[in-house]
């Protein structure tokens, strides 16, 4: 039996600068969040959190507390088709009857994250 291939993709902003790692060698990107922010809003995505669970134990004085989701791929879809809708509709870019539609990519998608 072959277990799934898991993929990661490591972030890093040092010093105003971004540099992103797939595999083994960091690269830099110059907008990383127009790739992966809906509208530069890196918190889009908890629009699909599923299951979100505290990590820790509670004890300490930290006031961050970070967190363990499950990521959900049709409901990250329809949130961000809304988002789209929204944005072109506002814009006037959205001619009436016309339909949006996301690449396939977006229902497909799952994994887990943290905050």
């Amino acid at each position: 039996m072959c277990s799934p291939v898991r993929a990661s993709i490591d972030l890093r902003i040092e010093n105003g600068r971004t540099w992103v790692r797939v595999s083994d060698e960091w690269q830099e990107m110059n907008d990383f969040s127009a790739a992966f922010a809906p509208n530069g809003d890196w918190l889009a995505f908890l629009d699909a959190a599923q299951e979100a669970i505290e990590m820790g134990d509670g004890a300490g004085e930290s006031v961050i507390r970070p967190y363990r989701y499950r990521l959900d791929g049709p409901r990250l879809n329809r949130a961000m088709q809304e988002r789209t809708v929204a944005a072109m509709t506002a814009r006037g870019e959205l001619p009436l009857g016309a339909q949006v539609q996301l690449p396939s990519e977006f229902r497909a998608m799952s994994g887990d994250g943290e905050l």
